[in-house]
């Protein structure tokens, strides 16, 4: 009996130590996540000074004011969907079919027609391969 009772403790160990190690590089990619969301938010607000950096995305000044935002409010709606991001991606769970929910302030945003409008050219920043992106493009999408 003593034998099985240290077997058990010792497998009782091994799955801690297994436990704590996968906890432990969950959460340093969810932090690495974070950060480099953060650094892109920063990265963007240098388009507002310097709108031909739109161009290193394949964008134009004309393609954004072609949306009826200018590239000021253009980035503003990436900076903040790039936010929204930090959560979605870290602490939502997505459904088979991602979406926005009517009552959330990501569906009214993903109503407005400016978003609409600019949605071809913010999606070069969230790829739709990508659960967010994916919620964004559907969201928009049930509305058209």
């Amino acid at each position: 009996m003593e034998i099985f009772l240290s077997t058990i403790r010792d497998i009782l160990a091994i799955i801690a130590v297994i436990f704590l190690v996968y906890r432990f590089s969950v959460e340093n990619f969810r932090t690495l996540s974070q950060n480099n969301l953060k650094e892109l938010i920063a990265i963007y607000e240098n388009i507002k000074d310097n709108p031909n950096l739109l161009e290193c995305y394949g964008i134009t000044e004309e393609e954004i004011k072609s949306t009826g935002l200018d590239v000021k409010q253009f980035v503003h709606l990436l900076q903040d969907f790039t936010a929204g991001q930090l959560f979605f991606d870290t602490m939502f769970k997505f459904p088979k079919k991602p979406r926005f929910w009517p009552e959330s302030y990501r569906y009214k945003l993903c109503s407005l027609a400016t978003t609409q409008s600019s949605w071809p050219y913010l999606k070069l920043f969230f790829p739709t391969s990508g659960r967010y992106g994916q919620c964004i493009e559907n969201t928009i999408n049930s509305m058209q």
